[in-house]
């Protein structure tokens, strides 16, 4: 017999390698051989092909766990987990020490946030897995993240964090409403809010329905001293008396502002409230109320020496006066009132702004009887027959100017619905005030629209940063490129409904004026998304607002492209 050498199989098979290949495949087990098949299409990206593979593979080998694991992270990556938590079950039932089920099935509840069911898992898991496995510490590391993630993060309260000065300075640009919504935040927020003393500085209840006892217990909170606003509107004589006297009551002999509008007010309480507390009374409002220009004239102005802002619009006259003439009124700076207020702004010549209302007097016959004697005059707004408030009496809102010894004119005019406000005296107004910073005009004489831009053209208005224009049909393309092309310092333009606005105005505003913050040209359907683009390339850095609201040729792309050019909220888009 001849003994046959026995050969090396490693250098067989690298001598040969096509058969080994062939003898791995007869011998391999069936469910090896799909396996590989799905194992190489997961790994390609292939995860619907590889499921299928593994399910096949699985119905030749139904317990195999790796079959289960890898079918189950092929549902993981096609989003169906209820299919993958499915194989993840089937792994612990087979073999419940093998630590492949418990963190295949803790990653998907993990991923759909049901912490406690992972939680669960992985700590069964823990009892059931060898510690000496090397999956082991993964498990714990597992269970260590979920119980962080159900754990709520820790608060970040400005309570704590920031000094006391710095909350009081944020809690003051809060309003009323939003301050006491703040006393239900957290214990701290409550505390803080009932000792700070600018808590119930505004007591601002506006429209709402309040009662009288809701009303005495924020100002027992406020302890009194504490007020410096209080305002309420269309509330009926038994409240206003009730409010008086709790303002007695409470002695707040430190407020500075009265809003009764709409409210029936008898002018008994309201002058013994004032003579009590009302001392340092600087703002009051007394629009719609039942009050009369008499009753203001003879009994509230005097018991109000630090007067400075006055509103009176719509009350009657009353009876004559009982005095032919009166002292004048120091400190008083700004009146909004009609006709029966006239008295008391021949009695205030230092009014610096005025906004008045009138159904029978034309604008040149009251700049004529006015504007000579008041020389620190520097707003004015003229209405005839328009009910709208023109200037915001708010005092967080209206900030006046010092008034000056020296004369300069009148820097803000606004002018609306005047028929008779014609082109020469339009001339004459911008001549006796050549400083004019702020100009609106709605409606009035159709010659305007032809004038206003030949005078401008002229003269020219270099100083003029604010301009409004509304219902002024006359004002044509050339006009407006007058305008704009001599008004470089613009900075706030209101042109809605001016039918010739277009996408060259809007390149005029873009090469000329130097910092455009404001720009309304609601209603102007002949701008495009060119315009529109040209625009906001050049200004996107100084816009605040920049209303497009029913310009129907600018498309919703170019909407959303300035949208993003801009900080947002600057744009505004609706159609109605």
């Amino acid at each position: 017999m001849y003994n046959k050498r026995k050969t090396n199989p490693s250098q067989s098979d690298i001598a040969n390698p096509n058969k080994r290949i062939q003898t791995d495949f007869y011998n391999a087990e069936p469910w090896k051989l799909v396996f590989n098949d799905g194992k190489q299409a997961f790994m390609n990206g292939q995860f619907k092909e590889a499921a299928s593979l593994f399910t096949r593979a699985l119905t030749l080998n139904p317990n195999e766990i790796t079959l289960l694991d890898y079918r189950a992270a092929c549902f993981e990556k096609l989003n169906n987990i209820k299919s993958a938590i499915e194989d993840a079950g089937r792994i612990v039932k087979v073999i419940p020490t093998d630590a492949r089920g418990y963190l295949r099935g803790g990653k998907l509840f993990c991923l759909q946030k049901q912490y406690t069911k992972a939680i669960k898992l992985y700590t069964h898991g823990l009892r059931k897995v060898d510690p000496k496995d090397s999956k082991y510490t993964l498990l714990v590391d597992m269970k260590t993240k979920a119980e962080k993630a159900i754990q709520p993060k820790p608060s970040m309260d400005i309570m704590t964090m920031l000094p006391y000065d710095v909350i009081g300075s944020i809690f003051s640009y809060l309003t009323f409403d939003r301050r006491v919504q703040c006393l239900a935040v957290s214990r701290k927020w409550r505390e803080f809010s009932l000792h700070w003393s600018g808590m119930w500085r505004n007591l601002e209840f506006g429209n709402r329905r309040v009662t009288q006892n809701v009303i005495k217990r924020y100002l027992l909170c406020a302890q009194g001293r504490h007020v410096r606003s209080f305002c309420i509107h269309n509330a009926n004589r038994n409240a206003v008396n009730n409010i008086l006297q709790s303002l007695i009551d409470e002695n707040c002999q430190y407020i500075e502002t009265l809003d009764f509008k709409g409210c029936d007010v008898f002018i008994t309480p309201l002058a013994r409230m004032l003579r009590l507390v009302g001392k340092n009374i600087k703002h009051l409002r007394l629009d719609d109320s039942t009050l009369t220009t008499t009753e203001i004239l003879e009994v509230v102005i005097p018991m109000c020496p630090k007067l400075t802002h006055l509103s009176i619009l719509n009350l009657t006259k009353g009876r004559d006066y009982s005095k032919t003439e009166f002292p004048l009124i120091p400190n008083l700076s700004f009146i909004r009132c009609n006709e029966l207020g006239m008295d008391i702004i021949r009695h205030s010549h230092l009014l610096q702004s005025i906004d008045f209302y009138s159904d029978a007097m034309y604008f040149a016959h009251f700049y004529d009887r006015i504007v000579p004697t008041h020389k620190s005059l520097e707003t004015l707004h003229y209405s005839y027959g328009h009910k709208i408030e023109k200037i915001a009496w708010s005092p967080h809102d209206t900030v006046m100017a010092p008034s000056s010894s020296k004369s300069k004119g009148i820097i803000n005019f606004g002018i609306y619905d005047e028929r008779f406000f014609n082109a020469h005296v339009m001339k004459v107004l911008f001549t006796i005030n050549p400083l004019i910073e702020e100009f609106t005009i709605l409606g009035c004489d159709p010659s305007i629209g032809t004038e206003f831009p030949k005078f401008i053209g002229d003269t020219g208005l270099p100083q003029l940063s604010k301009l409004k224009i509304q219902n002024v049909t006359t004002l044509n393309a050339i006009g407006l490129h007058v305008i704009v092309t001599n008004c470089p310092l613009l900075q706030e333009v209101y042109f809605p409904g001016l039918p010739d606005v277009n996408d060259y105005i809007l390149t005029e505003f873009a090469n000329t004026t130097c910092k455009l913050k404001v720009l309304d040209i609601s209603n102007c359907n002949r701008v495009t998304g060119v315009g529109l683009q040209t625009l906001v390339r050049i200004h996107h850095s100084h816009l605040r607002k920049l209303v497009l609201n029913n310009c129907s040729r600018i498309s919703m792309d170019a909407v959303n492209w300035a949208r993003t050019q801009v900080t947002r909220g600057v744009i505004e888009s609706r159609y109605h």
